[in-house]
């Protein structure tokens, strides 16, 4: 199946991928945008989601960027058990964000609604206190339609539903959400979202 042109995020700053495959791709300056970590999951574009956000640097980059209209970059630690990551903790592949509302939870801490849109990787780390600031590059997904290209779109639709009357972990909203979405490459983001892989795996994709 069509998919990202493939960086992943363990590659350093400088390094590229070399394909011997012709890539659609936009052109994109990199953007710079404050930086939210997260821990023990991955946010994918396109996803809509609920962030309990407890660390002082996170807090002060949301209200930041919901103040100023701007966007965030959610990047994934590599160890979540980490309490206070740095940018050598974070993987550089990740997901811009638009922060949609923020909520005061009862027990102190708050939450903030995401909407993710689109991949960025890191270019460098502009500013680490008060709250990391990074400069960032859209990685554009890969066009390609056809006949194959709907014949993949459909055998995964139908996998996936195979796994589901299969799996206790997974239900019938999520397969409505797959089977109503056209895009390949949304397709195998919202799939990859709701299976229950490490980390590491999911960063990948």
């Amino acid at each position: 199946m069509p998919r990202k042109k493939a960086i992943t995020s363990e590659e350093s700053f400088n390094s590229s991928t070399q394909t011997n495959q012709p890539v659609a791709r936009e052109i994109m300056i990199p953007e710079t945008y404050p930086v939210v970590p997260v821990r023990n999951m991955v946010f994918f574009p396109q996803q809509v989601v609920p962030l309990s956000i407890g660390r002082r640097q996170s807090v002060i980059a949301l209200e930041n960027a919901l103040r100023d209209q701007t966007n965030v970059l959610i990047l994934t630690q590599r160890d979540g058990n980490i309490d206070a990551p740095n940018d050598k903790d974070l993987y550089l592949m990740g997901t811009v964000a638009r922060v949609l509302k923020m909520f005061n939870l009862p027990d102190g801490t708050r939450s903030a609604l995401l909407q993710g849109s689109h991949r960025a990787r890191v270019v460098t780390f502009m500013q680490l206190e008060p709250f990391m600031k990074a400069v960032a590059q859209r990685i554009s997904d890969e066009t390609s339609n056809g006949i194959e290209t709907e014949a993949l779109t459909s055998t995964l639709k139908n996998v996936f539903r195979r796994v589901v009357e299969l799996s206790s972990d997974l239900n019938d909203e999520q397969l409505a959400i797959v089977m109503n979405i056209d895009e390949p490459g949304s397709i195998a983001d919202i799939i990859t979202s709701f299976l229950h892989i490490p980390i590491a795996e999911k960063q990948a994709i």
